[in-house]
């Protein structure tokens, strides 16, 4: 398990870093990025037992019923469940690459000692990982729901005849459609937000089922 987050954590950032990304972070935060993507590889290669101060975290998710915060994203559960993502999320004291695969996240730390995250390390050598509880800080949440927001406006500029490609592999076949994971989110994102649930890419797979 440890070595699959540091494969994943490590892809991302080299990634990140060939798309240009280190170019926002502080000067310090580069040197220390490149420090991380060294560390995670010769953990890799079996050079280093462990990956010291670059710290690998995962975090598994699951469907929500409500929200206690506001400003929250009405594509949340699709986003949470479903969503593929990645980024480089950096402040001024903070930096760590993010690799969303569906119902799972991988936070590879760069710099700062994740200490209000409980629950959420890989220990080096683990080899699974069970549900438990996890405590992680509020600031988190705001960032997962900006990423929402993302790729809920990135999926709102599809154009009109990606729009019917989709809707036609969703009327290829129906059931397996409301039978999958994406139409549980999505029907949980209605019960909590509604028609402002259908304001991106599911809208047309929506008419869909409203068209019998």
């Amino acid at each position: 398990m440890a070595k699959f987050c540091a494969s994943v954590a490590w892809r991302s950032l080299s990634a990140l870093r060939e798309d240009g990304k280190f170019q926002h972070l502080t000067e310090k935060q580069a040197a220390l990025g490149e420090r991380a993507l060294e560390t995670w590889s010769r953990f890799l290669l079996g050079r280093y037992k462990h990956t010291g101060e670059f710290e690998l975290h995962v975090l598994t998710f699951g469907e929500i019923e409500s929200a206690s915060f506001s400003m929250t994203t009405p594509n949340i559960n699709r986003y949470l469940t479903r969503a593929i993502d990645m980024d480089l999320a950096a402040n001024s004291s903070t930096c760590f690459s993010y690799s969303k695969l569906g119902p799972f996240a991988i936070f590879g730390f760069v710099q700062s000692h994740p200490g209000q995250w409980r629950g959420t390390k890989i220990p080096n050598g683990a080899g699974w990982f069970q549900p438990h509880n996890v405590t992680l800080p509020k600031q988190l949440w705001d960032y997962l729901n900006d990423r929402a927001l993302h790729v809920k406006r990135v999926m709102e500029t599809i154009s009109p005849a990606q729009q019917q490609k989709i809707a036609a592999t969703f009327r290829a076949d129906p059931e397996r459609y409301f039978q999958s994971g994406l139409f549980r989110a999505m029907q949980r994102d209605v019960e909590m937000f509604g028609r402002d649930a259908f304001s991106d890419y599911t809208d047309s797979a929506s008419a869909q089922r409203d068209d019998g």
